[in-house]
């Protein structure tokens, strides 16, 4: 047998192929194998799919009139092979070895998926634990930025990668008020910039407004560069060095991944443009969670130290 190996992933739609939707019929009914017989408008109109749409390259000048699609089916989907001719016994009965090994090997293929999640989560569960736990070891209000260290810490061991992570309040206002950490930097910094009407700003804006829970956004060359010199202009602090600000404007853009609770608003961003992925922002929604849950005992500590505070004058102004 001779053809060519493409290693490449392909998708197709049942919606939008006959010959695709046979197949699945054909699966979803239990049946052994499906042989189509492709000629004429049929073929020419499958061609045309899968060449325009899926995009599988085909040589129109070796094409047939006449194209057999041979799938042997199991239990999770299909192998396959395309012939000019009506296959043989033979060539069925060696195509349906291979369905049962390739069967054998997807299954392990799921197996293996199966404990790589699992040992997945059981790590994400670990870092949130250690987020918790450092959550719950608070004894003053100070040491609220040392559960933002545990958060950044917990994230880049998980593998995520990030150039920072802002850990604002929800308090309703549009200006910005947060928490920076990031990789490399021992402790979180404090930044503080007053409203503009810029996307950085009114996207997040629109999604307090909407009471969204979660965004995801990117920001192209002339956004940033704003963002960056309102930034500079507003904050100028030892963490801003000659060597960062020169790093931060020579970006060309930004991604930004937010999570809006109750009291506080995570966003975590990165200056390489990649935009995160379902599961990676599944994961900040977690830790943005547990952040929440911190910063609740946060509040409370602040109002125990406040009330602690009174009765210390108070009792002052009795003597």
């Amino acid at each position: 047998m001779k053809g060519r190996n493409l290693n490449k992933l392909f998708v197709f739609d049942i919606e939008k192929s006959e010959v695709v939707a046979e197949v699945f019929d054909a699966w979803k009914n239990k049946k052994k194998y499906v042989i189509q017989h492709l000629s004429g408008k049929r073929l020419d109109k499958w061609i045309k799919y899968a060449s325009e749409e899926v995009g599988i390259p085909f040589d129109k000048s070796a094409l047939k009139e006449n194209r057999y699609i041979n799938s042997i089916l199991f239990k999770q989907g299909c192998i396959g092979i395309t012939t000019d001719d009506i296959p043989n016994n033979s060539v069925l009965l060696l195509l349906e070895r291979f369905a049962k090994v390739f069967e054998q090997t997807y299954t392990r293929f799921l197996d293996l998926q199966k404990a790589e999640e699992q040992a997945r989560e059981s790590q994400i569960e670990a870092a949130l634990e250690r987020v918790r736990s450092r959550s719950m070891a608070m004894h003053n209000s100070e040491e609220l930025l040392e559960v933002i260290n545990v958060v950044s810490e917990q994230l880049q061991q998980l593998g995520m990668k990030f150039s920072n992570a802002s850990f604002g309040i929800n308090t309703g206002s549009f200006d910005f008020d947060f928490w920076v950490a990031a990789p490399g930097i021992d402790h979180p910094f404090r930044i503080h910039l007053p409203y503009l009407d810029s996307p950085v700003f009114n996207r997040l804006k629109d999604a307090q407004i909407n009471e969204q829970s979660f965004f995801a956004d990117s920001f192209n060359a002339i956004e940033t560069k704003e963002w960056m010199q309102h930034l500079f202009a507003n904050n100028d602090i030892a963490e801003f060095t000659p060597q960062t600000r020169e790093y931060l404007l020579s970006k060309i853009g930004f991604v930004r991944s937010s999570v809006l609770l109750k009291n506080i608003i995570l966003s975590i961003i990165n200056y390489e443009g990649i935009k995160y992925s379902n599961d990676e922002n599944d994961v900040y929604i977690r830790f943005a969670n547990a952040f929440e849950q911190a910063y609740t005992r946060f509040l409370d500590l602040q109002r125990a130290e406040a009330q602690t505070r009174e009765a210390q004058i108070e009792n002052a102004l009795e003597k």
